[in-house]
């Protein structure tokens, strides 16, 4: 298990916090039709546990713009206000993360991620932004065809 990224941790990228299994290279010696040296891969995939925490707190807003310079309660006809007039609800996220991997046959771990983040989401499309909280560093900026739970 590998943490980091938007389904995990969005504030730290891809597979960041991986107990150190993309940090140690094996070339594989060579073999019958390959060169000297062979092909580089990764030891291993990652942590073989995991514990990971998500919350979310949601809110909404409303916006109804009126082009027609009449009141609302004015309308008469249904198809002139939706002419003339803009209706739309926008939700609002927060959210925080916080996972810790571990290994049991390297006897290693991570450190502690957390991070925070808030989005807007138009019906079913989302746009996010998410901070690393302890160690690494920028913005992630993502956007989701979904809610994140």
């Amino acid at each position: 298990h590998a943490l980091g990224g938007e389904g995990s941790l969005p504030g730290y990228s891809l597979l960041e916090l991986d107990c150190g299994a993309r940090s140690q290279r094996v070339v594989r010696p060579g073999a019958a039709g390959l060169p000297a040296g062979g092909p580089v891969f990764f030891a291993g995939y990652g942590c073989d546990r995991f514990a990971l925490v998500q919350g979310e707190y949601r809110g909404n807003l409303s916006f109804r713009f009126n082009w027609s310079g009449r009141g609302w309660w004015d309308d008469d006809e249904e198809a002139e206000r939706y002419r003339e007039s803009w209706d739309t609800e926008l939700d609002w996220v927060l959210f925080a993360d916080a996972g810790h991997g571990w290994s049991t046959r390297r006897a290693l771990g991570e450190d502690t991620g957390v991070d925070a983040g808030f989005g807007l989401l138009f019906d079913r499309l989302g746009v996010y932004a998410a901070v690393p909280l302890r160690g690494g560093s920028g913005v992630n900026l993502f956007v989701r065809l979904g809610s994140r739970f």
